[in-house]
């Protein structure tokens, strides 16, 4: 009897030692995750870092300095893609209409964010809204000539979100 005993009794702490095994092993995996992530958030700290203070300065001032712009969009950018729009014109020709145009980021900062956990007192502290790392800008036509009032609506509204992201940034 005591023989049944100790096997059924090695048999549930071997059962509970491999279960806890598991759920340290998950726990190893969530933390090495964790780790890269943060080594990638410290890239871009660290590139933050050095460009912060001229950002913008140069995105207001962009025309001035095209190399500094370009080096800052380095560390921001991985890829722009641009693909043709083709279509049927005016005069029902098929013929190329405008541009999609994609922006690939290195970090997820396409409406990403800071939630806090009290509105009301935000020493509770908060979390981060992860955002998307691409950002489609949709279709830009070609300028057929004419007005173009289509065109310069579009041009304000793309002005008025960065305006708006560039408060948002700033508070």
């Amino acid at each position: 009897m005591l023989e049944k005993t100790s096997d059924d009794l090695f048999n549930e702490v071997e059962k509970q030692l491999k279960e806890q095994r598991l759920l340290i092993e998950n726990e190893r995996t969530q933390n090495i995750g964790e780790i890269n992530d943060l080594d990638n958030r410290k890239e871009w700290i660290d590139w933050i870092t050095l460009h912060g203070e001229k950002i913008e300065q140069d995105f207001d001032n962009w025309e001035d300095n095209i190399s500094t712009t370009a080096e800052m969009l380095r560390g921001m950018i991985t890829s722009i893609k641009v693909h043709p729009v083709e279509g049927l014109n005016r005069d029902k020709i098929e013929k190329q209409l405008g541009h999609k145009l994609v922006i690939n980021f290195k970090q997820a900062i396409v409406n990403d964010g800071i939630k806090y956990n009290d509105e009301n007192d935000k020493s509770k502290g908060y979390t981060l809204t992860t955002g998307k790392k691409s950002l489609d800008m949709g279709e830009i036509k070609i300028l057929t000539g004419g007005r173009g009032k289509k065109q310069i609506k579009q041009i304000n509204a793309l002005m008025k979100n960065y305006d708006t992201a560039k408060k948002k940034r700033g508070s």
